[in-house]
């Protein structure tokens, strides 16, 4: 019997590159997760389809806690189902969790019918069913912006 390696440096090399290879083709392919997150949403997406009004409610930061809410409707309510059905999984890389605060709440309605409801944080995420999604258009961002200054126009008014 001989003392020698029984692997030479030009497999070894060559077994290290393919290892290189299938994570780096590991790498950039979707997730399971990532996968079932925008099935979820495709599903969630379906339900809200025919909403006719979104109403967005955030609780105030003042002292009297109040709970505001803003009703779209018509063409702003289709660009808010437009907005949550074209998002994409909010999953952050290589299984880190994001530390996000969401502030505010939609509730999409069919007339008195609760469709379903989303929470969206000050940027681009939101949440729903326990799933986090990446708004692709910021759109959810602007209407969170409007109950921002509304919130500020609601505390600014004379008492009645």
């Amino acid at each position: 019997m001989s003392d020698r390696p029984k692997y030479t440096i030009g497999s070894l090399l060559f077994l290290t590159a393919i290892i290189i290879l299938l994570a780096a083709m590991g790498y950039h392919t979707p997730s399971i997760q990532e996968k079932m997150d925008d099935r979820h949403l495709a599903k969630f997406a379906q339900k809200i389809v025919i909403t006719d009004h979104v109403v967005a409610s955030s609780w105030t930061h003042y002292p009297s806690r109040k709970k505001m809410s803003l009703s779209l409707t018509g063409e702003n309510a289709k660009r808010v189902i437009q907005a949550v059905s074209s998002a994409g999984s909010g999953r952050p890389p290589l299984g880190m969790a994001w530390m996000n605060m969401y502030n505010y709440e939609a509730t999409f309605y069919r007339g008195t019918n609760v469709l379903g409801e989303i929470m969206i944080d000050d940027g681009e995420l939101f949440k729903t069913d326990g799933r986090i999604y990446r708004d692709v258009i910021p759109l959810l961002a602007s209407n969170c912006t409007i109950l921002r200054c509304g919130s500020v126009y609601l505390v600014n008014q004379p008492a009645v």
